[in-house]
């Protein structure tokens, strides 16, 4: 994972840019949950995008244990917070806490330009030991 760091620490700063994040499906109606799964277990995250642009949703792996492999994704999945390219680290690790949602989208000029996590935002907010 490759971290973009600069002072302030603003969303569109903090964001992996080296690879597309995991995600299934470019339309979030194409997906089912057996994909979700599949790209869970191929990628080690437990949040997977549904849907590849900037409307995308998010699905957790433990959502998809109770129901059928063929069920829409959709249907189990969630809107993600987003996040401004503009949004401070702070503020963003704020409102993800407060609204326990995570990961946050960030989107840029009509593209998502990638996700931000609670983890990776503590990495670049917090001194390294």
């Amino acid at each position: 994972m490759h971290v973009v760091v600069v002072q302030n620490n603003r969303g569109g700063d903090i964001v992996q840019t080296d690879a597309a994040p995991t995600a299934v499906a470019a339309d979030a109606a194409d997906a089912a949950v057996g994909d979700v799964q599949a790209a869970a277990e191929r990628s080690g995250h437990l949040r997977i995008l549904v849907g590849a642009a900037p409307d995308c949703l998010v699905a957790h792996v433990r959502d998809t244990l109770p129901v059928p492999s063929t069920t829409s994704a959709a249907s189990i999945a969630r809107r993600p917070l987003a996040l401004e390219p503009t949004a401070s680290a702070y503020d963003a690790l704020t409102r993800m806490r407060r609204d326990r949602v995570q990961p946050a989208t960030v989107v840029m000029d009509g593209r998502l330009r990638g996700v931000v996590t609670i983890d990776g935002l503590l990495r670049e907010i917090l001194p390294r030991s």
